[in-house]
């Protein structure tokens, strides 16, 4: 256990496993496509509290102010981010286990909902850290010290990532279980279509606004009629769509070999934007217009009221938001003490041995 322990801690516990930010959890079977991820932030919290317990050998005041530090600063983070830190790890634990890439679209639409979360977990992040500093002793605060500078690499590594799916750029090493290699997973993976994304904008649909099995059924229909749209797109267009998928891969394959320079790399991940471009393009009738009509055919489904209840708590959510963003810019009054702040082990810890 590192202390990114606060990394692991609020996306973990928040039921991301790591995976939105950059690190996908190890699994030595392939879990089935249909099994539902656990989403338990109080077995999660524990399981970290206890694995630092024995990490840093922790005395039982620093065991309980450590909890405590936890169960506060994971639940202030998740009434901002709950909804959107669900809704990425059903997304990316989905690919991942059909081991598709996801469409470059999804991969922006990560981006763009991952920076606000990564922002606001790097801040919850260094700040329950620095205080959690203040409870260690020497020994301790010295393997803290060490393990806090590979916190900044990880930071990094992921600011670079998440900047990288902004341009819409995937790849299998993004999902790749930290000390493994790619080469060593025989299944290769392949591109997601754009359609493949759609099943589980039902799913988080239905969740957002509480469909019941009949609404749910006519989601399913409204999904199936338009599916089959797309693939009759597709086979209209196969030839096209098969040239591009082996010059793609063949970019792909020239990017791994060892031999390959600076330029040639460069001039590769060139000539592969511009494939993705061109792929694109020709998917707009399929990604642009039969998702259009899918998404207009859903939003009839919802009831009056159900779309009320969304959207007060949605309304909430944001008002929330704005309001973290104002104490971010503002600070804190003078002397204010921070709501719910743990108190420090009154005893000193004990050595750790």
């Amino acid at each position: 256990m590192r202390p990114w322990w606060m990394v692991a801690a609020l996306t973990a516990a928040a039921g991301l496993h790591t995976a939105a930010f950059g690190q996908a959890p190890a699994q030595p079977d392939r879990p089935s496509a249909n099994r539902a991820p656990m989403w338990n932030p109080e077995l999660m919290m524990d399981i970290y509290v206890r694995a630092l317990t024995r990490q840093y050998n922790l005395s039982p005041d620093q065991e309980e102010y450590t909890r405590k530090l936890l169960t506060k600063r994971v639940k202030e983070f998740l009434k901002d981010h709950e909804t959107d830190l669900r809704t990425l790890m059903f997304e990316m634990l989905e690919f991942q286990q059909r081991r598709q890439l996801p469409p470059s679209e999804t991969a922006k639409q990560w981006s763009e909902m991952g920076k606000p979360i990564f922002r606001d977990a790097r801040k919850a992040i260094l700040e329950g850290n620095k205080e959690w500093h203040e409870i260690l002793n020497e020994s301790q605060r010295k393997r803290h010290d060490a393990d806090m500078e590979m916190l900044e690499r990880q930071f990094k590594i992921m600011e670079e990532r998440l900047d990288r799916w902004g341009k819409g750029d995937i790849q299998p090493a993004d999902f790749t279980p930290a000390g493994s290699r790619q080469g060593q997973i025989g299944e290769p993976w392949t591109d997601a279509k754009p359609e493949d994304t759609w099943e589980m904008y039902v799913r988080m649909f239905s969740v957002r606004y509480g469909l019941d099995p009949s609404q749910k059924e006519t989601a399913q229909s409204v999904l199936r009629e338009c599916r089959d749209r797309a693939n009759a797109y597709r086979e209209k267009h196969k030839a096209e769509f098969e040239e591009i998928a082996a010059k793609m891969k063949e970019l792909r394959e020239s990017r791994s070999k060892e031999e390959t320079t600076k330029e040639s790399l460069q001039a590769a991940q060139k000539s592969l934007e511009q494939l993705r471009d061109r792929k694109a393009e020709l998917e707009k009738p399929i990604s642009e217009g039969i998702f259009s009509e899918f998404k207009q055919r859903l939003e009839q489904i919802p009831t009056k009221e159900q779309k009320a209840a969304f959207e007060q708590k949605e309304k909430a959510r944001l008002e929330s938001l704005r309001e973290r963003m104002r104490e971010d810019q503002g600070g804190r009054k003078a002397n204010e003490p921070a709501e719910g702040k743990s108190t420090p082990p009154a005893t000193a810890p004990a050595a750790a041995k």
